[in-house]
This record gives structure tokens, C-alpha cells and sequence, in this order.
């Protein structure tokens, strides 16, 4: 739809149906900058897609099942070889469908997980084992790579809106430490691949997530708990980078967290990323 961008009667009467659509049907209208011949090119994308809400793994090894998995069960059947141990998160892909699950048993081949199964996944299916904690022990030589991507999943986008840094330590956290660790040597990368190359940014210590995230927060510990570490970052809207991040399976897109120093006296260190699947 274009729109003649001509008087301000014009806009107003934009912005009233701007707001109906918003109202009535639950879309977003994107409007875009004036064309060569001074219209106002305005497209109403549907709201109503696929949620994504995942932490970021470090791959272990590739999964084969051994029977397709049956819908709302808590367990599924895999071939020997598996690697597979509790606490560990598997990720199930197939066809447009996607899962990741934690493991809550394991005995022989029959593994039990925390959530059920949403979709029939079949011996066909893409499986890895993987593990979340970022707590590893990383180098400029052999830098750790936690990712989140949609490869493996046919001809499907994700939009990344915003990620979520937690840390956990049994000492006191602030903005000179990493966690509850002396500030880091390399630090942690955020970056993303898809087609393309692209850092984002690099946090060595506590103080650096203030000059890239939108929150940053610290959390005393109850009397037997832990102190931890939040922080997140919004991608899209104005008051931010005013984009999402866009991952595309065909272009092995993944964002990535990449650990070049020794993190292993976190008691945890998740990363998780959250956003929707892309309808086209």
C-alpha cells in the first residue's frame, strides 16, 4: 500500500488505521522510508507466528533415534553410542518443527526429559547432544562456541528480538569481576553468522554488559543460595538497535557466544535468546 505523503491530513488519517489494524486484527504495520516519488510505503505483517525461546549449546555429538518419538511423552528411545547423561539438552529438528529438551534420566537407551514431546519427531529427525552451561574452559587457540541456529530445519527464519545473560557464583558479584571471577583476560564474544560475519560486542568484566544491554542487575543470595548476574539486551525498537537479529537455515545462520578464557569457576553461565519464527 502507498500512501501520499502530502499534508498532515494524510498522516493522521495513517496513524488511525494504523491503530484499528493494531486493534482489531493484532498486526504490525511497517512503515517505510519515502520512495523516489515522495509515497510512504506502509506493509501490515501478521503477528500471530511461531515463538522461540532457547538457550544457547555447545554441540556434543549427533543423536540417531531409535523409533519415532510419540506426542506428549516424556522419553524417547535412542541408538547406542548416544553420549547422552542427565542434565545434558537435546535438540530435536525436523522438517519446520524444533525442540529442546533437558535430560532428566538416563537408562541404557531410554532417555527421559523435562518437557513433552510437541511433535512426532522420526528416526529422520535431526538430534544432537549438547550442553548449555557455559562455565568451560576456553582460549584464543581453542575458543568454546555456544550457538543457537535453525540449520537443519528446511527453509526457515528466525527473528532474535532480545538475550538473556545469567550467571551463578557462591561470592559477592560487581562490575569489576566476570561473575563472581576476576575480569577476563580475551572476554566473552557475542556474534552473529548468516551469510555473513558479524561481532557484536565483547564483555570482559560485569561493568562492560552496562554499555551493551538494556538491564543489568545483581541478586543477593538467600541465606543457603547463590549470588547471580542478569542481563539482557533488546534488539528491535526504536529506543534500542531498532532491528531484529534475522537467522536463516539456507545461509547456516547462528548467533553465537564464544568463550576464550577459563569460566569454569561459574557455578553456571546460561545465555539464552528469544524471538519468532519468520512468516513470510
Amino acid at each position: 500500500m502507498l500512501v501520499k505523503f502530502e499534508d498532515g491530513g494524510v498522516v493522521i488519517v495513517l496513524l488511525v488505521l494504523i491503530f484499528i489494524s493494531n486493534l482489531l486484527v493484532g498486526s504490525s504495520v511497517i512503515v517505510s522510508p519515502l520512495d523516489g516519488n515522495g509515497n510512504l510505503e506502509v506493509a501490515i505483517q501478521d503477528q500471530f507466528s511461531e515463538t522461540i525461546d532457547l538457550f544457547l549449546t555447545r554441540f556434543l555429538n549427533n543423536v540417531t533415534l531409535a523409533q519415532d518419538v510419540v506426542v506428549d511423552s516424556y522419553n524417547f528411545l535412542a541408538l547406542a553410542g548416544h553420549n547422552i547423561s542427565v542434565n545434558n539438552f537435546v535438540c530435536f529438528k525436523e522438517n519446520k518443527s524444533f525442540l529442546q529438551v533437558r535430560v532428566t534420566g538416563v537408562n541404557g537407551n531410554n532417555i527421559s526429559i523435562d518437557s513433552p514431546f510437541d511433535f512426532a519427531y522420526s528416526t529422520d529427525a535431526y538430534v544432537c547432544n549438547s550442553d548449555r552451561n557455559l562455565n568451560v574452559v576456553g582460549s584464543d587457540v581453542n575458543p568454546v562456541v555456544f550457538r543457537v541456529t535453525p540449520v537443519n530445519l528446511n527453509n526457515v527464519s528466525w527473528d532474535i528480538n532480545w538475550v538473556m545473560f545469567h550467571m551463578m557464583d557462591n561470592v559477592v558479584m560487581d562490575d569489576d569481576t566476570f561473575g563472581g571471577i576476576p575480569k577476563l583476560s580475551n572476554g566473552v564474544v557475542v556474534r552473529v553468522v548468516d551469510g555473513y560475519m558479524k561481532n557484536l560486542f565483547n564483555v570482559r568484566y560485569n561493568g562492560d554488559f552496562a554499555h551493551h544491554m538494556k538491564v543489568v542487575e545483581y541478586v543477593d543470595k538467600a541465606p543457603s543460595g547463590l549470588y547471580a548476574f542478569r542481563s539482557y539486551k533488546t534488539f528491535n525498537g526504536l529506543d534500542f538497535n531498532g532491528v531484529v537479529v534475522r537467522l536463516d537455515s539456507e545461509e547456516g545462520g547462528e548467533f553465537q557466544v564464544i568463550v576464550r578464557d577459563d569460566l569454569s569457576d561459574l557455578t553456571t553461565f546460561h545465555v539464552s535468546v528469544h524471538g519468532s519464527v519468520v512468516v513470510e
